[in-house]
């Protein structure tokens, strides 16, 4: 069980990086020009960006987790029988 917790943490960890490393500058430049239209100016802040990335993480872990405890207390015959 140990082992698929690292197979299946490490690959989703590796994607969540990934995708954060291409949208995070991606919004923060979709946002700052958007934003430059408005009377009422707000400056972003990196704080935004780090927050959403933890509730990602977070929500990210806790389904992965749900799946792996999932799968590894299922019967594999009973799967095979029902395919």
């Amino acid at each position: 069980m140990v082992d698929l917790i690292r197979l299946l943490s490490g690959q989703m960890a590796k994607s969540i990086l990934i995708a954060a490393a291409f949208a995070y500058p991606l919004a923060f430049f979709i946002n700052r020009a958007i934003l430059q239209n408005f009377a009422e100016r707000i400056q972003l802040s990196i704080v935004y960006f780090i927050w959403s990335f933890v509730i990602l993480a977070g929500m990210t872990a806790l389904i992965v987790g749900w799946h792996i405890i999932w799968a590894s207390t299922r019967n594999p015959a009973e799967a095979l029988r029902n395919e």
